[in-house]
């Protein structure tokens, strides 16, 4: 859809749904137009700077505005790489650290693999839950580590 000047009503949603559709560029921000006039400003490529939504009072462009934001958090624009979050970055700090401690390695040991330790939970399963006191992760089948006990017999036969 092109640009086109909106001339819905501050309570019609379409206004933010085809702003949020139209992947505009987000360096939108709010400019006062006169004592009862709010409006949307942002830049696009090919018409610039423009108004992109009016609305006749503050609270109802923030709202707006917050809106855009979220749908700009949640969208990628195709030739921007997704970045990890500081949440992402925290918990990649502790597996590592746990994965360390544990010694544990993508790849069997000899015949010690975590399919066919006591601690693999579900040793028909390619990925499972080891549930040694100081590993407690998600492993792969074929990886190991230091922590590996051969399971029971039975154990094996459900495979």
């Amino acid at each position: 859809m092109m640009y086109d000047e909106r001339r819905e009503t501050d309570s019609d949603p379409r206004i933010v749904e085809d702003i949020i559709a139209e992947h505009f560029p987000f360096d939108c921000n709010l400019i006062p137009i006169d004592a009862h006039t709010w409006a949307i400003h942002g830049s696009i490529p090919v018409a610039g700077d423009v108004i992109l939504a009016e609305f006749s009072n503050r609270e109802d462009a923030e709202a707006a505005l917050k809106l855009l934001s979220a749908a700009e958090k949640t969208s990628r624009v195709p030739d921007s790489p997704p970045e990890a979050e500081e949440v992402d970055e925290e918990l990649s700090m502790e597996l590592h650290r746990l994965s360390t401690n544990a010694g544990l390695r993508g790849r069997p040991s000899g015949d010690a693999q975590c399919d066919n330790c006591l601690y693999y939970l579900e040793n028909s399963a390619a990925f499972s839950y080891c549930w040694h006191p100081k590993v407690r992760i998600l492993v792969g089948a074929e990886w190991s580590c230091q922590w590996w006990e051969r399971g029971t017999e039975s154990q094996g036969d459900a495979r």
